[in-house]
């Protein structure tokens, strides 16, 4: 079996991707598989850190705001285009399967011109324009919420699969990861992230909180791990030691420091963190929410307001419509808020416990395996 996948842009894109790649070498050990993406997005990062080969091409958003700008953005996807086919033309893959982002667009739109098989994953409850653009052609779209099937009227088939999330996080050993960080049972760890980019609302807001969360009781044992995003880091780093937070790298914890906040600009083995939280604060991309209820968290998700359609809301009240989340909207996001409800969950455990269960309950562990057995049922067809 020969498979090219495509997506990128942000984690959002490219982890479900992985997830789906690394599934197919699961169960066919001999599939060749080919990442396609482009030069400026994350995935020219996470992708070879994965262990797949990758290949880049031009491609760009459109911009619903500036029309003007699209002249550049057409000349780039028909460049894109250009250099899909050639890729095509030299890999034969016997399907395509995309999960957005505009790099996708272009690939997926040349592999349905020369009738090859091609898939799409949505991963977000309102779904993007370059997968409901190709979605007419495809032979399934994989959808990750009830709510998006809508989005794809004139699809030939669309199934609810959830989002497909890597093995590491299915199989997580919560004790193991808590071990591995040097936790005791008695510490509260706290987990805040705003995303692979970083948020700006979330860091301003929870950098203001964490005095506050870290209290003066030495009796409360409280451990931030705390990930800026990139673009933020300096900033906050700087804040931190402006006032006066002792603070940490992975790597100096990991030696042995005993810094309450430990300070990264990005997760990369979230896996290994993730399960370990006890509380976690962060942003509700898709990827984000299919994480933490496939490892059964309890999470503050605070959805950003700046994405189109306002989906990382309607992400989030499916999780918090099952008791599986608190969802915070930003119009409402303070220091203080967030202060109190990080205590509400740190002083009852047993709302905690059912926040967790109801989390995993509203997850879908077997999303990749689900998408497999459906490509390989339509390519045999």
């Amino acid at each position: 079996m020969k498979a090219i996948v495509t997506g990128g842009g942000t984690g959002g894109h490219i982890y479900p991707a992985i997830a789906i790649a690394d599934e197919l070498k699961r169960r066919y050990p001999d599939a060749e598989i080919l990442y396609v993406g482009t030069e400026h997005g994350m995935e020219a990062d996470f992708v070879p850190r994965a262990g797949y080969p990758i290949r880049f091409i031009h491609s760009a958003g459109f911009d619903r705001k500036h029309l003007a700008k699209n002249v550049g953005t057409v000349a780039k996807i028909v460049k894109g285009e250009t250099e899909a086919r050639a890729i095509l033309k030299e890999f034969r893959p016997d399907f395509v399967i995309g999960t957005g982002g505009y790099v996708s667009l272009p690939m997926l739109r040349v592999a349905q011109f020369e009738r090859i098989p091609t898939f799409i994953h949505e991963q977000n409850a309102f779904a993007g324009v370059a997968n409901k653009l190709v979605s007419r052609q495809t032979k399934t779209v994989f959808v990750a919420f009830e709510a998006a099937k809508k989005r794809f009227p004139d699809a030939p088939a669309v199934e609810v699969v959830g989002n497909p999330v890597r093995a590491e996080f299915v199989t997580a050993d919560r004790g193991a990861c808590r071990k591995a960080l040097g936790l005791a049972d008695d510490t509260f760890a706290l987990l805040c992230f705003g995303g692979s980019l970083g948020a700006l609302m979330v860091n301003k807001n929870f950098s203001e909180a964490i005095p506050s969360i870290l209290g003066t009781d030495q009796k409360q044992k409280t451990r931030i791990y705390y990930a800026t995003g990139k673009m933020y880091y300096d900033e906050y780093r700087a804040k931190l030691e402006e006032g006066g937070i002792p603070f940490c790298s992975p790597e100096e914890a990991a030696a042995g420091s005993d810094a309450p906040v430990v300070l990264m600009p990005y997760v990369h083995k979230m896996y290994e963190l993730l399960p370990a939280a006890d509380l976690v604060i962060s942003r509700a991309g898709a990827l984000t929410v299919a994480e933490i209820t496939v490892t059964g968290r309890a999470s503050i998700l605070i959805p950003s307001p700046n994405v189109t359609e306002n989906h990382q809301y309607h992400n989030a009240k499916a999780v918090a419509d099952q008791g599986g989340a608190l969802l915070l909207e930003e119009k409402d996001l303070t220091p203080e808020r967030l202060c109190s409800l990080t205590e509400d969950m740190r002083s009852h455990p047993d709302a905690r416990k059912a926040m967790e269960d109801a989390a995993r309950a509203a997850s879908i562990p077997d999303s990749a395996e689900r998408i497999v057995r459906t490509i390989a049922e339509r390519l045999n067809a």
